[in-house]
């Protein structure tokens, strides 16, 4: 055991080669080649605006959620988490490696935090996220089936999500009262309220949004559906990002894609794949590049202090 502490970072480094070259062995390049983008360069802007400001949008979550439990944990630190996170996604299935990072940094920089309590709130931030994954990709799947009923149904039904909504802030709220239970140790009485969990779960909704939206933009490339079914569609192939049994759920997500827009299109020339492929390399490039900056921000920063 003592062994696994003392070389930990070693290991880890080891394991992520493993899984990186593993990857670029079975990654289908060719593939990957032979895809017909058909995006301008104004399109390419829009995607990766809508990229950082949902990475923004998750930092700031985390952020908040860690100062709800009197932590310190500033934006910048929060988004190097989420950013490193996600770029060792790319080779890790599930949310280990965000979850891996979230937790150190939180025992990092903030004395007395245990790996109990920063796994608890990891674990939080994972129920928000998830809640609020569900909630926007099943409110847009509804419209889908409402798109020939009345008026006054649809009126109806928007309220009746709303209410959902609300009830779903609620039990998360409930969850927390048992995630105080581990801050304990720390001897701090902590009140958040209805607000504060609202706030967090908005969003959440926030920065799911804007990664639907990025998919909008390339599937109204290929397919000529009304929006409204196409983010119906979209939001409904969505749920194979839960199935997170390959790393980033990949050749899931797209087989997804390809089998949901089968049931609505016709012309087989037509490749419901291309949509979440796009996306996924334009996430690739740009989670490599952040990657690159925040390593550099940080040697930066190190040289400043020590100079």
């Amino acid at each position: 055991m003592n062994f696994l502490l003392k070389n930990k970072k070693k290991i880890i480094f080891t394991i992520t080669s493993y899984f990186i070259v593993y990857f670029i062995y079975k990654f289908n390049f060719d593939l990957i080649a032979s895809l017909n983008f058909n995006l301008s360069v104004l399109e390419y802007v829009v995607i990766i605006l809508f990229k950082i400001l949902s990475i923004s949008l998750i930092s700031y979550r985390w952020s908040l959620i860690s100062s709800f439990f009197k932590l310190r944990l500033d934006f910048f630190k929060s988004a190097k988490q989420i950013i490193f996170g996600q770029f060792f996604s790319i080779f890790f299935p599930s949310s280990i490696a965000i979850d891996y990072f979230k937790i150190q940094g939180l025992m990092k920089y903030n004395n007395g935090v245990n790996l109990s309590i920063a796994a608890g709130l990891d674990f939080f931030d994972r129920v928000v996220g998830i809640s609020s994954f569900i909630a926007i990709n099943s409110f847009f799947v509804t419209f889908f089936f409402l798109d020939k009923s009345s008026e006054i149904f649809k009126i109806i039904t928007f309220f009746f999500i709303l209410l959902l909504l609300f009830t779903l802030i609620y039990l998360i709220k409930t969850f927390l009262r048992s995630s105080n239970k581990i801050m304990k140790n720390r001897k701090k009485n902590f009140k958040i309220g209805f607000k504060k969990i609202s706030l967090v779960f908005f969003i959440g909704l926030g920065s799911h949004f804007l990664d639907l939206l990025s998919l909008l933009l390339v599937a109204i490339k290929i397919f000529d559906f009304p929006i409204i079914k196409q983010l119906s569609l979209i939001s409904a192939s969505q749920f194979s990002l839960l199935i997170a049994i390959t790393p980033g759920s990949i050749g899931i997500t797209e087989g997804f894609f390809q089998l949901i827009y089968n049931f609505f299109q016709s012309n087989n020339e037509l490749n419901a794949f291309n949509i979440p492929i796009t996306i996924r390399i334009i996430n690739y490039i740009l989670l490599f590049f952040l990657t690159i900056l925040i390593f550099l921000i940080i040697k930066i920063r190190y040289k400043k202090d020590y100079s």
